[in-house]
């Protein structure tokens, strides 16, 4: 009876070493996959930043070239906390009635001229 109870024990803790090994391979392979997460993380975090500071560097630019053209309607003028909202009026403004804004379009596109040669000069 205790050689069979001794078996059974010995195959009870061979059946747990070879859990134990599977849940080590696993463990490590999380560990892993944890880290290369981390890695990519700080990847996107430093992309993340670069591309805020050309989204600063373009809110800048357009608004300090857009800062003489108003708004129709409201005399608008681009601030840097305004851009944004700015651009979408004003690019609804042309899409809804181009033949309106004839003038206004003409100054749009005189002033993104001028982006892309001072754009040419960088």
């Amino acid at each position: 009876a205790r050689e069979g109870e001794l078996r059974q024990l010995r195959k009870q803790t061979t059946e747990l070493e070879e859990q134990n090994a599977i849940l080590s391979k696993h463990i490590e392979s999380m560990k892993h996959a944890i880290e290369k997460l981390e890695i990519e993380a700080v990847q996107q975090r430093s992309t993340n930043m670069a591309l805020q500071g050309h989204l600063d560097n373009l809110r800048t630019t357009l608004t300090d070239n857009f800062n003489s053209v108003p708004l129709p309607g409201t005399s608008e003028l681009p601030t840097l906390d305004t851009i944004d909202n700015y651009m979408a009026k004003l690019h609804n403004l042309i899409l809804d009635s181009p033949q309106d804004h004839q003038a206004l379009i003409s100054m749009v596109r005189d002033v993104i001229g001028r982006l892309n040669i001072d754009q040419d000069k960088m």
